[in-house]
């Protein structure tokens, strides 16, 4: 698979990756296991967040997986995907279409992703600056919200509390869902180009501010003892906003919301492609195919709140071995190869 990345539509795929599956959830359960301390872990997760880029853009020549390695990111790709599509089912049938069997809705979000993922792969790492203008929608959103924002309800911390801390901490780390792609796709961007140094830097202070930003504005509109019983507090709250151009802020957004999740499911199974392509030669029809029978199949099980966060349960953990454990793993194993 033949297909070269500028240094923007390198970070807008990473970007996409990192925010489509979680940004509108990740608050809510972030407020229920740090409390009032939400926006300090946050601050510690977009730390590390830095670090781990800067880490893997030093090591990423020496990331050469084998075929059990990267069928361990075949298969957490698939599961994430899932995970989006299931989550993307149990919304829709809340805030847009109570009435319109799940199938209907799926089908048309698989068809969309296959077909994509048939055509070349200039196509789809294109797709990313259709979200441009929605991401500077979404910042203009939540600035209508700052009028009735409780900031005092940022104090009191309680950070003496180990265990919250890091139960917190343990969360916040699904914001960072989709970094490992950066192993995979850096090799493709034009070699002349460096990232170390405010490329890096410039990226991971807007991911940060994206998160912190929908996480502040969540925690000082919502008393914490609510939070646990606002069913996606983000849409929630933009439902409860009064704007002159569009009488509900929250479907408009919903809108934006299912197209960026629609972008996101199309690059986690290119990525599934560029993966199997590196151990399999020949034609990927049939392979794209088996990939979207699976998406196509497995999340209407899931599309509910119980299952949908049976589902969620092992991400975290899954997240922690795929993303940082394995490529530590990889980096030694071929260092001691070259020494």
């Amino acid at each position: 698979m033949k297909f070269s990345l500028t240094p923007i539509q390198f970070f807008l795929i990473i970007f996409l990756l990192q925010t489509g599956s979680v940004f509108i959830t990740f608050q809510t359960r972030l407020l229920e296991g740090a409390g009032r301390n939400a926006w300090v872990v946050f601050i510690m997760t977009g730390i590390l967040h830095y670090l781990l880029l800067l880490f893997y853009e030093r090591q990423h020549s020496r990331f050469l997986p084998g075929p059990f390695v990267l069928l361990l990111y075949k298969m957490y790709w698939i599961y994430i995907n899932v995970l989006s599509l299931s989550n993307i089912l149990y919304s829709l049938a809340i805030w847009l279409y109570p009435n319109t069997p799940s199938i209907v809705l799926l089908l048309f979000i698989v068809f969309v992703s296959f077909y994509a993922n048939c055509c070349k792969p200039d196509t789809i790492i294109n797709l990313p600056v259709i979200i441009i203008p929605a991401i500077l929608i979404f910042f203009f959103s939540l600035v209508f919200v700052f009028p009735d924002l409780e900031w005092t309800w940022l104090f009191p911390l309680d950070l003496k509390d180990v265990e919250l801390v890091l139960n917190g901490f343990l969360i916040s780390q699904v914001t960072v869902v989709g970094a490992a792609s950066f192993l995979f796709l850096r090799k493709r961007v034009v070699s002349d180009v460096k990232m170390i140094g405010w490329p890096i830097a410039i990226y991971a202070s807007f991911w940060f501010l994206f998160f912190f930003m929908s996480l502040i504005v969540v925690q000082l509109f919502f008393p914490l003892e609510t939070i646990a019983i606002v069913p996606q507090a983000l849409l929630y709250l933009l439902k409860s906003q009064k704007v002159n151009f569009v009488e509900r802020l929250d479907l408009f957004f919903l809108f934006i919301w299912m197209m960026w999740s629609m972008i996101t499911v199309i690059l986690f199974a290119f990525l599934i492609r560029l993966v199997h392509a590196e151990t399999n030669s020949g034609k990927q029809y049939k392979f794209n195919l088996l990939i979207h029978m699976v998406f196509l199949l497995v999340p209407p099980f899931f599309a509910t709140r119980d299952r949908l966060e049976m589902l969620r349960e092992p991400l975290v953990y899954l997240h922690l071995t795929i993303v940082v454990v394995l490529p530590i793993f990889v980096f030694i194993k071929n260092r001691r190869k070259t020494i």
